[in-house]
C-alpha cells in the first residue's frame, strides 16, 4: 500500500486539472478538519512544549502551501522567484512564539513593499479570503514596511506583537529589511514600554487573582507573566528566549524551576483545548476530573486525581510568578535607575541592607547571601513586615534557604505578606 499523497501534491493535482478557488479551499479545509481531528491522538504522546512545535510546523506548511497557490495562480508562467516578489508572511504573538494553543486566533502579518510593478494588496486579499474559507481563524496585520516605526508609536500592542516576529515565507530581502526596523522599534521609547507592560501585569494580577480555579494564561503566575518577562527583556537586550538570560539574570537551577512550572502550564492549556473543543484558560471546578485525567494524574487513597492537578497547577503558577516578578524588578531597576536616584536610596537604607522606599521594602539582588536565621532577625530588626514586600526580599529570604521544604515555606509566608 501506497503512502497517501501530501497536501501539496493533492493541491498541485487539482491545479493542474484547472479547480477553482473554491475547490482549493475546500481541499485546505478538509486537511485542517483531518488535521484537528488527529490531535488528541498526537496529545497522547507528546503532550508538552514539543506538541506546540509539531502544531505551529503544520499551520506554517497549510499557510505557506495557500501562499504558493496564491503566487502561481496570480503570476502564472511568468511568476518570479519568491525572494523577488516584496512580500513577507510574519508569525506575531504566541504563533510567532510558537505557543499557539490549538484554538486561539493565528496571528500574523504580510508584510510588503510597495513596489509600482506589482499589484500586491488584491494577490493579499485573495489569500486571506482563501485562509477563512477554509477554516482558519485567522488574525491579521497588512503593512508596508517603512510603516512599521510609526504604527509602533502609534499602539503598543503593535510593538508587543512585532517583537514576537518570526519569519514564515516570502522573501528574505524584505524580511531582512524588516529586521533592521525591528531593532530600530526595541530601541525606541524603552521606558515607556517597559512602565507599560509592568502597568498591565499589575492589572491582569489584580482581575485574575489566585484561587482554585485558576485562569492559567493570564492569572498570577500563568503564562502571560512568562510573556511580560520575555517583551522587557527583549525590548532591552533584542534576546530571542528567555533562556538566553540564564547565567546573566538568573541562575541555570532558577531557570530550570521556571522552565518546568511554564512546560506542564502548556500541557495543560493544550488538554483543556482539546478537551473541550474551544478555546479555554481558566480551570473550571467542572472540569477539573476530566482534564487530571487527561494529563495523567491518578486517583489514591489520600486523593482524586483533580485534586492533585490544582495543587500541582497552582505551585508552578506559584513559583512562575516569583521567578517573573523578581527578574521584572531587576530588569526595571536597570532601566530606571541612576545617579539621579543614588540620594533616596540612600535616604531609604535600614541598617540592615534593606530600603524602605514609599512604603515599600526593598531589598538589593545582589546583597549577599546568609543563613535563615540571620535574615529572619535583620527582617524583625528593621520592622520590614510593616511596609508592602517587593520581590526583591522574597529573593533575600529564599536564597537564604537550606533546603527545599524550607524554601517552599518562606515562599508561602511572604506571598501571603506581601499580597
Amino acid at each position: 500500500m501506497g503512502e497517501l499523497p501530501t497536501l501539496r501534491e493533492k493541491i498541485e493535482s487539482l491545479v493542474g486539472s484547472g479547480a477553482s478557488d473554491f475547490e482549493i479551499s475546500k481541499e485546505f479545509k478538509t486537511h485542517i478538519k483531518n488535521y484537528l481531528q488527529s490531535l488528541n491522538e498526537i496529545f497522547e504522546t507528546d503532550f508538552g512544549r514539543e506538541f506546540l512545535y509539531r502544531h505551529t510546523r503544520e499551520l506554517d506548511s497549510i499557510l505557506v502551501e495557500m501562499f504558493r497557490y496564491i503566487i502561481r495562480d496570480s503570476f502564472g508562467d511568468y511568476q518570479p522567484l519568491i525572494n523577488s516578489i516584496p512580500v513577507s508572511m510574519v508569525a506575531l504573538g504566541s504563533y510567532g512564539r510558537q505557543q499557539l494553543a490549538v484554538y486561539s486566533d493565528i496571528d500574523i502579518m504580510l508584510l510588503y513593499k510597495d513596489v509600482k510593478g506589482y499589484q500586491l494588496k488584491p494577490l493579499l486579499e485573495r489569500f486571506l479570503y482563501m485562509a477563512w474559507d477554509a477554516g482558519l481563524k485567522i488574525g491579521h496585520r497588512v503593512h508596508e514596511v517603512s510603516e512599521i516605526p510609526e504604527a509602533v508609536k502609534a499602539d503598543i500592542t503593535i510593538k508587543t506583537a512585532i517583537l514576537e516576529s518570526r519569519f514564515i515565507y516570502g522573501s528574505r530581502f524584505l524580511w531582512t529589511e524588516y529586521q533592521n526596523k525591528l531593532t530600530q522599534v526595541r530601541k525606541t521609547d524603552q521606558k515607556e514600554f517597559v512602565v507599560a507592560k509592568l502597568e498591565e501585569m499589575q492589572k491582569r494580577h489584580a482581575k485574575y487573582k489566585f484561587s482554585m480555579e485558576p485562569n492559567i494564561k493570564e492569572g498570577i503566575g500563568g503564562l502571560r507573566d512568562g510573556n511580560t518577562l520575555f517583551w522587557l527583556a527583549t525590548a532591552i537586550y533584542g534576546i530571542n528566549s528567555n533562556k538566553e538570560l540564564a547565567g546573566r539574570l538568573f541562575s541555570e537551577a532558577e531557570y530550570k524551576e521556571y522552565r518546568l512550572g511554564i512546560e506542564f502550564l502548556f500541557k495543560l492549556r493544550n488538554a483543556l483545548h482539546l478537551g473541550l473543543g474551544k478555546k479555554e484558560d481558566t480551570l473550571k471546578l467542572q472540569n477539573q476530573r476530566d482534564m487530571a485525567l487527561k494529563l495523567g494524574f491518578k486517583d489514591t487513597k489520600a486523593q482524586k486525581a483533580e485534586s492533585y492537578l490544582v495543587s500541582k497547577t497552582l505551585k508552578c503558577m506559584r513559583a512562575i510568578n516569583i521567578f517573573c516578578s523578581i527578574n521584572c524588578d531587576k530588569l526595571a531597576r536597570k532601566m530606571f535607575v541612576g545617579e539621579s536616584d543614588f540620594a533616596v536610596l540612600k535616604n531609604g537604607r535600614t541598617k540592615n541592607g534593606f530600603f524602605i522606599i514609599n512604603d515599600t521594602a526593598y531589598m538589593p539582588f545582589g546583597a549577599a547571601k546568609s543563613s535563615l536565621p540571620t535574615a529572619l532577625k535583620a527582617f524583625i530588626d528593621d520592622g520590614i513586615a510593616n511596609y508592602r514586600l517587593d520581590y526583591s526580599v522574597h529573593n533575600f529570604f529564599i536564597s537564604s534557604a537550606s533546603h527545599k521544604k524550607q524554601k517552599k515555606i518562606i515562599q508561602e509566608q511572604l506571598y501571603i505578606l506581601k499580597k
